[in-house]
């Protein structure tokens, strides 16, 4: 297999020196805290000094850096062409006045279309906004000449088993071939974290083969991590340094593998089915790495969904002792708010944040 292309994403030192020196290009990492029609924005380094800008599935701005002439801004023209973008789309010099001004202008102004920023638009938001377990380091991530994830033995092997599974029973069967993550992060332990996103209102084969798909991945990376190591901690730097992530440790050399929804409303069939692949799928994991986590975003919090207790991930600190606690003080609650032990179990399932399906 040929060898995988570093992991070059990290802006270059005078790039970042100039986003975060008090000069134009300052605003652009101010948007990671500003809003479009509601949605909030999420800025990301790009290969070759640029920053995208996301407004849930879509790419509103491009800011591409040109060493001793400025940053010349672009985007697709249908936000380019709109009103609110009249004065923004151009090359600006350093030092040159009103970019702060045309930037948000055509933040506040532009209009993206529901279909980016609905169903999987606003959970790739919810999720981008995560702070623990672990922070979102990057997204929509693909690896440079990396290698066929079926021409790792286990992945044929889990491959095999899927497919034996989907025609006793009638399923569609497996598709591999999909490596592209949807988010990359870094835990407390400094486990490199791999999130494949689904939309759990969509009972398709997509979304009970998730595992499979994320198990691709795995082993893409699992096969990557010495060559690309030093990048991904570069950019893990850059964001730290630019105000883009909180403090991380750095990478332990170890991987985390998730499988993210918004709210977990998976039809029965489609949880039994994916909890199938699920089992099946963790058999054929490189060794080191734990079995594949399954979370949800209320939109409103993060936790774990169904297949496995919160806190079993292997983190301490805030996140793990909020669970301890809720987990300690429910039963109380739920006694004094229904009022008769023998409707305790009917009441607990109803309201527990971290309840079992």
């Amino acid at each position: 297999m040929p060898p995988p292309q570093p992991y070059d994403r990290a802006p270059s030192p005078e790039f970042l020196k100039h986003l975060k020196a008090a000069g134009i290009l300052k605003p652009l990492l101010s948007l990671a805290k500003e809003k479009t029609g509601g949605v909030g924005l999420d800025v990301h380094f790009r290969r070759n000094d640029e920053v995208h800008v996301y407004c849930g599935m879509t790419r509103i701005l491009i800011a591409k850096f040109l060493r001793g002439r400025g940053v010349r801004i672009t985007a697709h023209r249908t936000y380019a062409t709109q009103a609110c973008a009249r004065d923004l789309f151009r090359i600006w010099r350093a030092g040159e006045p009103g970019f702060s001004r045309a930037l948000t202008t055509y933040v506040h102004g532009v209009k993206v279309g529901a279909r980016w920023t609905k169903a999987e638009g606003a959970i790739q938001m919810q999720w981008s906004r995560v702070t623990e377990p672990w922070v979102p380091i990057d997204r929509e991530v693909v690896l440079e000449g990396q290698a066929d994830a079926l021409a790792f033995p286990r992945v044929r092997a889990a491959l095999a088993d899927l497919t034996s599974v989907a025609t006793n029973n009638g399923w569609a069967a497996p598709a591999p071939g999909a490596t592209e993550l949807d988010q990359l992060g870094v835990d407390s332990c400094g486990r490199l974290v791999l999130i494949e996103l689904k939309d759990a209102t969509r009972s398709t084969a997509a979304l009970y083969y998730a595992p499979f798909q994320l198990l691709q991945s795995i082993w893409v990376w699992h096969d990557a991590f010495d060559a690309v190591r030093d990048g991904v901690q570069a950019l893990i730097g850059a964001r730290i340094d630019a105000g883009l992530t909180p403090p991380a440790p750095r990478l332990s050399g170890n991987i985390r593998a998730v499988v993210g929804f918004g709210r977990d409303v998976r039809s029965p069939r489609v949880r039994r089915r994916h909890g199938l692949v699920l089992t099946a799928v963790n058999k054929h994991l490189p060794n080191g790495v734990s079995d594949i986590e399954v979370w949800e975003h209320s939109g409103v919090e993060l936790r774990q969904a169904g297949q496995a207790g919160a806190g079993e991930g292997g983190d301490s600190g805030y996140w793990s002792a909020q669970v301890r606690r809720r987990r300690q003080r429910l039963p109380r609650v739920v006694i004094e708010a229904v009022g008769h032990r023998g409707d305790l179990r009917r009441h607990r399932q109803h309201i527990s944040p971290l309840r079992r399906d």
